[in-house]
């Protein structure tokens, strides 16, 4: 007999820094629940409209619908959210505002299974919005990596394991002091913790 995924109350947390793989891990999480009588939902938050109202994986070949909810009023979401959804996933929650822990506390006070995705630090390297409260609240921290795309000047790419994650602004380095949200692909790339850099950064 196959065990059930779904655990009452239950909050896992799937972050790390760009292109580790999070919204893949999301959907082979929700995945499981296909085969059981658990339904589920997901929701994006509207500050990142990159893939449309979908969790899509890195390569574009896996989507799963995600309707975008306002980032700091949950009211939305409670409008679409189904009394007998058992499983409630968030995509990219570093974007959602205070007012979103309340709620997802409330949820799973309902006995809801919740899985949240997200980046864990920002490009300055410290904690990205609620992801650090929720990470301490979590049953579960699945935490992910991704591959250091630094070049060298030899042309050669450092490809260690990456934990971080570098801004870029017309393709330099973003000072610490540039806007925290910037969304596009093209402006992140993963960056172990030694080529992780940014100009102004307080030592």
């Amino acid at each position: 007999m196959v065990r059930s995924p779904f655990r009452p109350s239950h909050l896992e947390v799937i972050c790390g820094p760009m292109r580790c793989g999070k919204s893949a891990e999301l959907i082979a999480r929700l995945d499981r629940f296909d085969q059981t009588d658990y339904a589920y939902q997901v929701f994006k938050p509207d500050r990142d409209t990159r893939d449309g109202p979908f969790v899509v994986t890195r390569r574009g070949n896996l989507k799963i619908p995600a309707p975008f909810i306002d980032s700091a009023d949950p009211t939305i979401l409670f409008a679409q959210l189904g009394a007998d959804t058992k499983v409630v996933a968030f995509d990219e929650s570093q974007f959602f505002g205070p007012a979103y822990l309340h709620v997802m506390e409330n949820l799973r006070r309902q006995g809801r299974y919740l899985i949240v995705s997200g980046l864990d630090l920002d490009f300055k390297g410290e904690g990205f919005g609620i992801m650090p409260e929720l990470m301490s609240r979590a049953n579960k921290v699945t935490k992910l990596t991704a591959v250091c795309k630094h070049v060298d000047e030899k042309g050669l790419e450092c490809q260690a394991e990456a934990t971080h994650t570098i801004s870029l602004l017309d393709g330099k380095l973003a000072p610490y002091e540039a806007p925290i949200i910037h969304v596009g692909d093209e402006a992140y790339s993963p960056r172990c913790i030694e080529h992780h850099t940014v100009p102004g950064r307080p030592t």
